[in-house]
């Protein structure tokens, strides 16, 4: 999931010192309310357009409230 963010700008703006708090609030809060993007990518194995939308606006919405 970190890769992931990282590798999409995510973390630009996220200090040095603070991602792997990002990354333990970000696993925390797809486990408590984004459980079945984690469970179809788990599944499937695969990363389909709509999938990754949904991953996208989970993890976009995330990043606008980490502070």
């Amino acid at each position: 999931m970190s890769i992931y963010a990282g590798t999409r700008g995510y973390l630009d703006n996220v200090a040095v010192g603070d991602i792997q708090r990002f990354e333990t609030e970000l696993l925390a809060r797809m486990h408590s309310a984004h459980q079945s993007i984690l469970d179809a990518i788990k599944s499937t194995k695969a990363l389909s357009k709509e999938l990754e939308a949904e991953l996208k606006a989970a993890i976009e919405a995330f990043a606008k409230t980490f502070a």
